[in-house]
C-alpha cells in the first residue's frame, strides 16, 4: 500500500481502557497482551478525519489484522476551487438518536411486580462509524432486578454495574438495543423513570391494563385503549425527548393486597404479648407477695412467742426488771413494725388484685 502514515498515534479500545501506539515506518501498529474475550475496536484521526473499525472479540489464538484507511486529501477543482468529495458528512455524536421503532413496554407481573421493556433502535444518522467520547449508557431505576439484555440486541451492548452499557463504534444506521428489568411496588399507584442518554425521537409506550389501572404521563399526549389477544393495552405516544431526559410515567389502579389485614394481624400479636407480659409479671408480683406475708406472719409468731417467754419469766422473778422492761419495748417494737407492713402488703394485694 502506498502513502503509509508514519509515527502517528492508534488508539486500541478494550473495553473502557484505551492503549495508544505509534505506527512504525510500514505504516504499522502493533498491540501486545490482549486478553482474549475481549471486545475491542481501533480507531484514529487523520487530517480531522475520525476513522474507526467495527468492534470485534480478541481470539485466543493469533491476532487480528485492521486496516484503517484515511480518505485522501482532496485535489481542488480547476474550475470551482473546492476539493473532491468536500462536504460529505462526518459522524458526530449528535448524530444518535433512539428512533425507528424505539418504545416502551409495560407489564403486570406476578407478585405486585411490574415488568418494564425498552425496545430501542440507536440510529445513527451519519454515513460512517461513530465512536461516543463516552459509552452510551442507560442508567437502570436503583430498584430494578433481573435486568437482561433481549434477544435480537447488537454485540455492542452490555450490563455492567446496574447500566446499560453501549460500546462503541456505532456503524451507519440502527443498531438494535432492547433490555429489560423488574420493579417491585406495594400499593395502587407507582411511579417510575428511564434516564436516556441519547435523544428520543417521539415517545411511544404500550401498558397492559388490569381491571381499572391508568397511565399518567406529562411526556404522553395522544391515548387510547385497544384489545389484543384477549387482554387489553394503553397505547400512548409523545413528542421528542432530548438527550439527559428521563422517560416518566405513573401508574394508578394497579392490582395489589391490602396491607390492613397484616396491620390487624400485627397488632392483636402486640397486644396479646403484652397481656401475656403483663400475666407473666403480676403472677410474679404475686407470688413474691404471698412469700413477703408469710415471711411476715412467720416473724410474728415467733415475737409473740418471745414475749410470751419474757413475761413468764418476770413473773417467775428470773429476770431483773430493767432488763425486762428494755427487752418488752424491744419486742412490742418489732410487733408494731410487722403488723405495719402486714396491713401494707393487705392493701397492696387487694390493689393488684382488683387489677388483675
Amino acid at each position: 500500500l502506498a502513502n503509509n502514515i508514519i509515527d502517528h498515534s492508534i488508539d486500541l479500545r478494550v473495553n473502557e481502557e484505551i492503549r495508544t501506539a505509534k505506527t512504525n515506518e510500514n505504516g504499522r501498529a502493533q498491540f501486545t497482551e490482549v486478553t482474549p474475550g475481549m471486545l475491542v475496536s481501533v480507531s484514529a484521526t487523520v487530517d480531522g478525519e475520525q476513522l474507526a473499525s467495527q468492534a470485534f472479540e480478541m481470539p485466543g489464538v493469533g491476532g487480528v489484522r485492521v486496516m484503517l484507511v484515511a480518505t485522501p486529501s482532496p485535489v481542488p477543482d480547476a474550475s470551482t476551487g473546492l476539493g473532491q468529495g468536500e462536504g460529505t458528512p462526518r459522524g458526530r455524536s449528535a448524530d444518535l438518536v433512539l428512533g425507528g421503532d424505539s418504545r416502551f413496554l409495560v407489564e403486570i407481573g406476578a407478585e405486585q411486580t411490574i415488568e418494564f421493556y425498552s425496545i430501542l433502535e440507536v440510529v445513527n444518522d451519519s454515513n460512517q462509524p461513530i465512536m461516543p467520547a463516552a459509552p452510551v449508557r442507560f442508567t437502570l431505576p436503583a430498584n430494578a432486578v433481573n435486568v437482561s439484555l433481549l434477544n435480537g440486541s447488537s454485540a455492542l451492548a452490555r450490563i455492567a454495574d446496574g447500566e446499560v452499557v453501549i460500546q462503541g463504534p456505532l456503524p451507519p444506521g440502527s443498531t438494535p438495543v432492547s433490555f429489560a428489568y423488574i420493579l417491585s411496588y406495594a400499593g395502587p399507584t407507582f411511579e417510575l423513570a428511564q434516564y436516556l442518554p441519547v435523544s428520543l425521537n417521539q415517545v411511544a409506550v404500550i401498558v397492559e391494563k388490569h381491571a381499572s389501572m391508568d397511565m399518567i404521563s406529562a411526556q404522553v399526549e395522544r391515548r387510547r385503549e385497544m384489545e389484543a389477544d384477549g387482554a387489553t393495552y394503553i397505547v400512548g405516544a409523545g413528542p421528542a425527548l432530548a438527550a439527559g431526559q428521563t422517560f416518566d410515567l405513573i401508574l394508578t389502579g394497579l392490582p395489589h393486597r391490602s396491607t390492613t389485614p397484616r396491620t390487624v394481624a400485627l397488632t392483636l400479636a402486640g397486644l396479646l404479648i403484652f397481656w401475656c407480659v403483663w400475666m407473666s409479671y403480676s403472677r410474679r408480683l404475686q407470688t413474691g407477695r404471698v412469700r413477703e406475708r408469710e415471711t411476715l406472719e412467720g416473724k410474728r409468731e415467733k415475737l409473740y412467742r418471745e414475749l410470751v417467754r419474757v413475761e413468764s419469766k418476770h413473773r417467775d422473778g428470773d429476770i431483773a426488771e430493767a432488763w425486762y422492761v428494755k427487752r418488752r419495748r424491744e419486742l412490742f417494737g418489732q410487733l408494731e413494725r410487722v403488723y405495719r407492713r402486714l396491713d401494707q402488703h393487705k392493701m397492696s394485694g387487694r390493689e393488684v388484685t382488683a387489677s388483675s
